[in-house]
C-alpha cells in the first residue's frame, strides 16, 4: 500500500463517531477531577444540614372556677429548628376566644380538629398565650366538672383556683400545693403526661352540729406563805364543729376568785353551780379555761373535781410548794405519780412559773379526792444574825493595824463571838454606845449583848495588831477578826499611808469605787433644763422618735459617782429597751423618746439593781439620780422616781471635777483622825491605849460583798517608797 493510502486511513480513524466527543487526555482527567470535587462538596453540605424539628418546650394551664363556667389561660413555649415539616399541635382546654403570639413573625396559630396548632416556615422560638372558656359538664350532678387538656410538654404545670368552701377531686393527679387565701383555694397539680383528666369541684354543705370536744383537767395546788390556792385548768380540744360556750359545773364550796381563757380575763356567769363563759371567737381547735379559787388550810384539803361540759380524757394533780411540807394525794391508790413533763404542755405560762414540784394522774373515775398536808417544823433561828458589817482598817506609819468593826444586828443572842487575828488585842468594845468588857477564852472573844434592844443593836469593837508591815517590797496579808454569826452585807475600808505603792492581789471581798462627799438633794421638780449632755457616745441613746428626754447620773448611797454602770430605759407599753453605759462622770442621756410610762434601771457589779418608774409627757426633759446600794441578798429595789432640778444635777456633776480628787484626799486625812479619835472611846477595862503615828497623807481602798465567809482577808502587793 502506498504512503498516500496509509495517511487517508489514519485521517478516517481520527474522526469521532456520531454522539461522541474526543478530548485530549489531559482535558479528560481535569474534567473527571472537577466532577468528583463537586460530588464531595455536595455530600459535606448534605451531612451538615439538620432535619427540621418542631417542639413544645413548656405548657402551663391556669383554671379559675366561676359560677357558670371556668376561665382558662394556657401558655405554650415552642421551638422550631428549621422549616416546620408539619404543624405543631397545642392541647387546649375549653374554647379559645383570644390568642396572642410572641414575637410576631412568619409563624401562625390556627384551629385544628384537636384544638390549636402552630406552623412556622423558619426557625425560631415562640410564646403562645391562649384564653378560653370551659363549660361545666351538665352530666356531673351537683358538681362543677372540667376536662383538662393533656400535658405533652416536658415542663408542665396546672393550677386551679376555686372557692375556699369547695371540695375537689382529680383522678390520676398528684397534688403539689393546696392553700387557701382571701376566700379562694388554689391547687397546684402534676398531671399525667399525654392524657386528658377530669377535675371536679363540689360545694361543701355545712352541717350545723354540736361540737365534738374533749378536755384534760389539771388541778394545781399552790402552798405558799400567804396560804393555799387552787387553780383548775380545763384544756379543751375540739375535733369537730365549733365551741362557742365553755361550761363547767363547780362542786359545793368552790367559789372562784377569777376566771380566764386563752382569750384573756373572762367574767364568769354563774347559774347555780354551773359556770358559763361565752367566747368572743368560737373555738375550733385547742383552748383553755383557768379558775383560781381559795383553799381552806388544814392537814387535809378536800379537792372535789370540777366537771366540764365535755368528755374528760384525763385528770392531773400538780403541786407547787413555797413552804416546807409533806404532801400526799388521797386515796393513794387513785393517783399515779408522773413526771412534770408528762403534764399537758398547754398550761398557761402564768401558772407554770409558780414553781411546780410534783404531779400525779388520776386512775379511774372521779371520787372523793383530797390532799394530806403535813407542815415541816420551821428551822431553828440563829441566835445572832448580822445585817451589816462595817469594817475600817487603819495602817499606821510604823506598820501597826487598827481594825474597827461595827455590827448592825438583825437579831441578838447572848453574845457576839469573834476570833482575833494572830497577835491581835481588843482595844475598845461597846454595845449601843455603852462600853462593855469582852470575855476572852478558848481563843475566842465574846462581846456581851445584854444591852441589845428591840429597836436594834449596834456593836463596835476595835482590835490592834502591831507591826504587820514588813520593810521593802513584799506582800501584805490582812485578816479581819472572824465572826461566828452570818453576815448579810459587808463593807471594808482600808486607810493606807501615802508614799508606798499598793496593788490589790486578791481577797474575799471585791473592790468598789470609794464614796465621795455626800451631796444634799433639794425637792425635785420636773420639766426643767439640765446642763449639757454627756460627751461620750456610749452614754447617749436615741429612742424610736419623740421629743421627750431623760438624763441623769448614777451614784452610790453617799453620792459617789459610778462610771461604767449600765442604765436601761424600758417602755412599759411596748417592752422596747434602750441601754447606755454611764460615762466617766457617771452621766447618762436618752433622747427622742415618745410620751408614756417607762422603767429606768441602774445596774453595776457589786451593787443592787434599782428600778425607777417614771412617766414622760411629750416635751419632758427630767434628770434623775440613780442611787445604788452595796450588793446584798436583795437583787432589785423598785422606787418612785423624782427628777432632780438643774441646780442639783449640776452640783452632782461637779463631784467628778479635778477638784474632787483634792477634796477626797483632804477628806481621807480628816477621816483618819476622826476614826482614831472614835476608836479611843470605850476602851476595854485594863487595856492601855497603843501609841500610834497617824500618817499625814493616806490612800483609801474600799471593798464590799454579800454573804462573805466567816474569815475575811485580802492580799496587797506593797512597794516601799524610796528614801
Amino acid at each position: 500500500m502506498s504512503a498516500l493510502a496509509i495517511l487517508a486511513l489514519a485521517a478516517a480513524a481520527a474522526e469521532p463517531a456520531a454522539g461522541q466527543v474526543k478530548l485530549p487526555l489531559r482535558d479528560y482527567l481535569a474534567l473527571v477531577e472537577s466532577v468528583e470535587s463537586a460530588q464531595r462538596a455536595r455530600g459535606a453540605t448534605e451531612s451538615r444540614t439538620e432535619p427540621s424539628v418542631a417542639e413544645l418546650i413548656s405548657q402551663k394551664t391556669s383554671v379559675v372556677f366561676g359560677e357558670d363556667n371556668a376561665e382558662v389561660t394556657s401558655v405554650y413555649e415552642t421551638d422550631f429548628r428549621g422549616p416546620s415539616p408539619r404543624p405543631l399541635p397545642l392541647p387546649l382546654t375549653g374554647i379559645a376566644w383570644r390568642v396572642a403570639l410572641e414575637p410576631p413573625g412568619p409563624a401562625a396559630v390556627r384551629k385544628s380538629e384537636r384544638g390549636l396548632e402552630i406552623v412556622s416556615p423558619d426557625a425560631g422560638r415562640y410564646r403562645v398565650t391562649v384564653q378560653s372558656q370551659a363549660a361545666f359538664d351538665p352530666q356531673a350532678t351537683g358538681a362543677q366538672h372540667v376536662t383538662l387538656a393533656a400535658m405533652s410538654a416536658p415542663v408542665s404545670q396546672a393550677e386551679v383556683s376555686l372557692p375556699a368552701a369547695h371540695s375537689w377531686s382529680c383522678q390520676g393527679c398528684v397534688v403539689v400545693e393546696d392553700v387557701t387565701h382571701d376566700g379562694r383555694r388554689v391547687v397546684r397539680l402534676a398531671l399525667p403526661r399525654g392524657e386528658a383528666v377530669g377535675f371536679e369541684a363540689r360545694k361543701t354543705v355545712k352541717v350545723i352540729e354540736t361540737a365534738v370536744a374533749s378536755a384534760d383537767v389539771v388541778t394545781i395546788v399552790s402552798l405558799g406563805v400567804d396560804g393555799p390556792r387552787r387553780h383548775d385548768v380545763v384544756l379543751y380540744e375540739v375535733s369537730r364543729g365549733e365551741l362557742g360556750t365553755m361550761t363547767v359545773t363547780l362542786p359545793q364550796g368552790l367559789d372562784p376568785l377569777r376566771a380566764a381563757t386563752d382569750e384573756g380575763e373572762a367574767p364568769p356567769a354563774l347559774d347555780g353551780r354551773e359556770l358559763r363563759i361565752e367566747r368572743a371567737k368560737k373555738l375550733t381547735s385547742g383552748g383553755y379555761l383557768a379558775l383560781t379559787s381559795p383553799l381552806p388550810d388544814g392537814p387535809s384539803m378536800a379537792l372535789p373535781p370540777v366537771l366540764p361540759g365535755v368528755r374528760v380524757r384525763a385528770r392531773y394533780l400538780v403541786l407547787s410548794l413555797a413552804v416546807a411540807s409533806n404532801v400526799q394525794p388521797l386515796p393513794q391508790a387513785a393517783w399515779i405519780p408522773v413526771d412534770l413533763s408528762d403534764v399537758p404542755a398547754s398550761i398557761p405560762d402564768a401558772l407554770k412559773e409558780s414553781g411546780l414540784v410534783a404531779a400525779w394522774r388520776l386512775r379511774g373515775e372521779e371520787q372523793a379526792l383530797s390532799l394530806s398536808v403535813s407542815r415541816l417544823p420551821a428551822p431553828a433561828q440563829l441566835e445572832t444574825e448580822i445585817l451589816h458589817r462595817d469594817s475600817l482598817t487603819l495602817l499606821t506609819v510604823d506598820g501597826t493595824l487598827l481594825h474597827r468593826d461595827r455590827f448592825t444586828l438583825a437579831q441578838s443572842g447572848a453574845a457576839l463571838v469573834l476570833k482575833l487575828p494572830p497577835d491581835g488585842t481588843v482595844w475598845s468594845c461597846e454595845v449601843n454606845g455603852v462600853a462593855v468588857r469582852p470575855i476572852e477564852g478558848e481563843g475566842r472573844v465574846r462581846i456581851p449583848l445584854g444591852l441589845a434592844s428591840a429597836a436594834g443593836t449596834l456593836a463596835q469593837v476595835v482590835v490592834v495588831v502591831p507591826k504587820v508591815l514588813p520593810p521593802g517590797k513584799s506582800q501584805l496579808a490582812l485578816a479581819l477578826p472572824e465572826v461566828d454569826a452570818p453576815v448579810l452585807q459587808h463593807e471594808w475600808r482600808l486607810m493606807l499611808p501615802a508614799g508606798n505603792r499598793y496593788r490589790y492581789a486578791g481577797g474575799d471581798l471585791r473592790p468598789v469605787p470609794p464614796a465621795a462627799t455626800p451631796v444634799s438633794i433639794t425637792e425635785p421638780r420636773a420639766g426643767v433644763t439640765i446642763g449639757t449632755e454627756p460627751g461620750q457616745a456610749q452614754s447617749v441613746a436615741r429612742g424610736p422618735g419623740g421629743r421627750a428626754e431623760v438624763r441623769g447620773r448614777v451614784t452610790d448611797r453617799s453620792g459617789g459617782t459610778l462610771p461604767g454602770a449600765i442604765v436601761t430605759l424600758r417602755a412599759t407599753s411596748t417592752g422596747q429597751e434602750l441601754k447606755v453605759v454611764a460615762d466617766a462622770l457617771g452621766l447618762f442621756f436618752f433622747k427622742q423618746l415618745p410620751a408614756g410610762d417607762y422603767t429606768l434601771r441602774g445596774q453595776l457589779l457589786g451593787f443592787n439593781d434599782v428600778d425607777y418608774r417614771i412617766h414622760l409627757q411629750p416635751l419632758d426633759a427630767p434628770a434623775y439620780a440613780l442611787t445604788l446600794d452595796i450588793g446584798t441578798v436583795t437583787e432589785t429595789v423598785t422606787v418612785s422616781a423624782e427628777p432632780l432640778n438643774g441646780r442639783d444635777y449640776q452640783r452632782l456633776a461637779l463631784l467628778a471635777d479635778k477638784k474632787e480628787a483634792e477634796a477626797k484626799q483632804q477628806a481621807a486625812e480628816e477621816e483618819q483622825r476622826r476614826q482614831l479619835s472614835e476608836m479611843q472611846r470605850g476602851l476595854a477595862s485594863g487595856v492601855k491605849p497603843v501609841p500610834v503615828t497617824i500618817p499625814e497623807q493616806g490612800k483609801l481602798l474600799v471593798l464590799a460583798g454579800a454573804l462573805p465567809p466567816s474569815r475575811v482577808g485580802l492580799t496587797l502587793d506593797v512597794k516601799a517608797r524610796k528614801r
